[in-house]
């Protein structure tokens, strides 16, 4: 904390090992919306969920389809290192699943998706839940 200003009740450090270079150079060329907005919306199976829940629910990003993520990365001229790949993955994922729900089921999908796993999010919800 670097002084000044409100001393927040609850300290949330930041976790910044997912951002590798791998990471910056997927988001710096958008490759995640590339991927999914060129790719994933437009292969031939379809997104049958009935509702943001049920696609938050069910949904999942196999290890298939990461690797076809990291080839389409490849195709991109981007360094796919093993380890960065490690550290970036979960977050990836999320971004993915996310943009996903956004096409499918507009902003309540993406913030579900993206809520879910918001380290922050999660504990303010919990704190909310706590009698004073």
């Amino acid at each position: 904390y670097g002084g000044g200003g409100i001393m927040p009740d609850i300290f949330m450090p930041l976790d910044t090992s997912y951002l590798t270079r791998f990471f910056a150079d997927v988001s710096k060329k958008s490759l995640i919306q590339s991927y999914v907005y060129g790719i994933l919306v437009n292969q031939q199976r379809k997104i049958t969920y009935k509702s943001a829940n049920e696609f938050v629910k069910l949904f999942t990003f196999s290890e298939a389809d990461f690797l076809q993520f990291l080839a389409f990365c490849k195709k991109k001229k981007i360094e796919v290192k093993p380890n960065d790949v490690l550290l970036s993955k979960t977050v990836i994922i999320r971004q993915i699943k996310a943009l996903l729900a956004r096409y499918y089921f507009n902003e309540e999908g993406f913030y579900k998706v993206f809520n879910q796993q918001d380290e922050f999010v999660v504990k303010a919800i919990e704190k909310l839940k706590t009698p004073i």
